[in-house]
């Protein structure tokens, strides 16, 4: 017979892990769009520039995350 605890051990782990693999499926998907987004818009022969009412910080921020910071003006 497994003890109360052991069980509730094992149920952690199991739902860790299902939450760990999902975090990387995100990741991969996240990394995927970020690539097709950079493809994209270094197909464009064009100064690239951000419109925003946002602050500088955030649009530095955000570009960064996504990869693409180095595309912009």
């Amino acid at each position: 017979m497994i003890s109360p605890v052991i069980n509730e051990i094992q149920n952690y782990r199991k739902v860790k892990e299902r939450l760990e693999l999902k975090r990387k499926k995100e990741l991969e998907k996240q990394k995927k769009l970020q690539s097709s987004l950079r493809k994209e818009l270094l197909k464009l022969n064009a100064k690239k520039i951000v419109f925003t009412n946002g602050s500088t910080d955030h649009v530095s921020n955000i570009t960064k995350h996504l990869g693409i910071d180095d595309l912009f003006d």
